[in-house]
């Protein structure tokens, strides 16, 4: 690849054996993603979290100013590839600690998945398929084609109307007598008149599959659905290639703004999905046209991204979106890898920054609890808290910290992420699991709130986050260079940098459970309720379901009530999305809920600031909130 200017240089990428020529005033990182290599930026490029750093090899540079390069990294030929510009043809080496761990995590489901019989919502899916068997044309009964379709229908399904796509119309005459008048019509009853969208000689209403895509900011999760029977039949989770760009949705919104920036989030995650879908078809011997509807859900900012519509409204005050409501499209519309017809239903938003993967996983609550509050553990951070009728729902932007970001050595839950951390007294140290016992790699979020509230409990840490008692334990290492101390839990060996935390990184964990806390508590006290009002609390996002309530009492994440009332929802985006794919009703309730949801938008709030303080401490600052956290033995 070449990008003409007046003077260029190359600049080669290994182990890729990647080559460009880029000018002098294009960093090598802009290079990288100019040739699609994923290297890590959670700042978005502004040298801000020093992750994006390559081995010079050979060549020249011309260097910004950072501080976030130790001198042994630089004895050792290190640079921040935002921060570095070509000053002759460049080599250089891409180490793997600067890579995205986008393991793909694939798996069929088993037999025992919930069917459409188990559905909270009546079934009426967004497309169905239909068998019908017509009277041949007679000189009695000599109706045309299209109407004698259309009153086989009217008699199966009771709806009034149909249209009907030209090039099926085209086909109808040859496609109603190719199996003595017998026909699968595929359809949406949602549309008024109802769309038909294909026809088929024959009785094929049980080939119908839909899809459900959570478009989340570090990942993109899918699932097959069995339309007829309603069950999944297999789940796959990505990363999401944007994080390039940023790990939080400020960075990219900034990068969006750059010259053709927003198309080039839109198409790299267009393209991720499309993968997943030929992943989801090809790979498991699917017919593509037998996927005949798909949901997606994600906040708002990413919706934004997938469909290319400029954010930089919706990044500043005051915060306004292009729409949160968007009609159904179909396949072709958005080039999408499945039936050209099938229908494409984006869960609708709420607010700025709150959007329909929320209101998917409010829907998995049934909406029947009127005393709750939810969170969702991701990067946007979405809470929600529902009482007498009233929805209240806001983002926190908590930041990617319990998704692998901010942290050196974080990382997603996957194969090589230290999971789990307990202290054993009978050998007075730490205990680690790792992911499928694999060679560790880094700690994923659990493992970063275990970590941190063992630690608190030994007395290793004090309420600040700020380490103490370091002569107790053998895992504490002085960081000479940048005089701080760092916990170690795996020292490192060849192949393998060391994985530990230091104080700033856990300052930025406290700033995440932090801004968690004070957003649901906010919210409960704008409705002028106590976490004695709370019936259940709801916890959202891959994250929750294998995470350590007690832990995350300990810390501040949860507030102290009683455990009986959590309950996890797991990925409530794609489990709800399972319900709008199935259920006309709960598409109704998901509009209900995103068009009468308040959504405060909490920057402009003098008082959560002031509360969102008192959170960064361990657990709080009132600690009357947390009357079952002390110490113990």
């Amino acid at each position: 690849m070449k990008i003409f200017t007046e003077q260029n240089y190359k600049v080669r990428f290994l182990p890729e054996e990647k080559e460009i020529e880029i000018p002098s005033d294009i960093n090598i990182l802009e290079g990288a993603r100019l040739l699609n290599i994923p290297l890590l930026a959670d700042c978005g490029g502004m040298g801000l979290c020093g992750r994006c750093k390559v081995k010079l090899v050979k060549g020249d540079v011309r260097q910004e100013e950072n501080f976030n390069l130790s001198s042994q990294d630089r004895k050792d030929g290190y640079i921040l590839a935002c921060k570095s510009y070509p000053a002759s043809d460049l080599t250089v080496e891409v180490p793997a600690a600067s890579i995205p761990r986008g393991i793909k995590i694939s798996r069929r489901l088993d037999i025992h998945c919930p069917d459409k019989e188990s559905l909270p919502y009546p079934y009426q899916p967004l497309v169905e398929k239909v068998f019908l068997q017509l009277d041949p044309p007679s000189p009695e009964d000599n109706q045309d084609d299209f109407q004698r379709l259309c009153r086989g229908l009217k008699e199966k399904t009771r709806i009034p109307s149909f249209v009907i796509p030209y090039k099926t119309l085209r086909n109808l005459p040859h496609t109603l007598r190719a199996k003595n008048w017998q026909v699968t019509v595929t359809l949406s009853g949602d549309m008024d008149p109802a769309r038909i969208l294909l026809v088929e000689p024959g009785d094929t209403s049980a080939r119908n599959l839909g899809i459900v895509i959570d478009v989340g900011t570090t990942s993109v999760e899918a699932m097959l659905v069995d339309i007829p029977s309603g069950r999944i039949t297999h789940f796959t989770s990505h990363l999401n290639p944007q994080v390039k760009y940023g790990a939080d949705l400020n960075s990219r919104m900034i990068f969006a703004e750059t010259e053709q920036g927003v198309m080039i989030l839109s198409d790299i995650v267009m393209d991720k999905i499309n993968e997943i879908l030929l992943e989801l078809t090809l790979e498991l011997g699917i017919n593509k046209d037998h996927v005949n509807s798909c949901v997606i859900s994600g906040n708002t900012v990413m919706i934004h991204f997938l469909l290319g519509i400029d954010t930089q409204f919706l990044r500043k005050n005051p915060h306004t979106p292009a729409s949160l409501r968007f009609p159904i499209y179909r396949a072709e519309d958005l080039n999408f890898y499945i039936n050209p017809q099938a229908l494409i239903y984006i869960t609708p938003g709420m607010g700025g920054y709150v959007g329909g993967d929320m209101v998917s996983s409010l829907l998995c609550t049934g909406m029947r609890e009127d005393s709750f509050l939810l969170v969702d553990l991701g990067t946007n951070g979405e809470v929600a808290a529902a009482f007498e009728g009233t929805v209240l729902c806001a983002s926190t932007s908590a930041g990617p910290a319990f998704e692998g970001g901010g942290v050196r050595r974080g990382m997603r839950a996957e194969p090589g992420a230290v999971n789990r951390v307990h202290y054993s007294k009978t050998h007075g140290d730490f205990v680690l699991s790792v992911l499928d016992n694999r060679k560790p790699q880094g700690i994923c979020g659990t493992g970063l709130i275990d970590l941190l509230a063992h630690l608190f409990k030994r007395e290793f840490l004090d309420r600040k986050g700020k380490f103490k008692n370091q002569d107790k334990s053998h895992r504490f290492r002085k960081n000479h260079e940048k005089n701080d101390e760092e916990f170690v839990l795996f020292p490192s060996t060849p192949g393998r940098e060391t994985i530990s935390v230091n104080e700033r990184e856990i300052a930025y964990i406290l700033a995440t459970k932090g801004a968690f806390f004070t957003g649901y508590n906010f919210l409960l006290k704008k409705m002028e309720k106590t976490f004695k009002d709370v019936n259940k609390f709801y916890i959202a996002g891959a994250l929750g379901e294998h995470i350590n309530v007690e832990n995350g009492i300990t810390l501040g994440l949860f507030p102290d009530i009683d455990r009986d009332r959590f309950s996890f929802l797991g990925n409530g985006s794609l489990k709800g999305g399972r319900f709008l794919l199935l259920s006309r009703h709960a598409r109704e309730k998901a509009r209900e809920i995103a068009e009468n949801a308040l959504c405060p938008d909490l920057s402009a709030e003098p008082e959560y600031m002031n509360d969102y303080t008192s959170s960064l401490f361990i657990p709080h600052t009132d600690l009357s909130l947390f009357p079952s956290t002390e110490k113990k033995e």
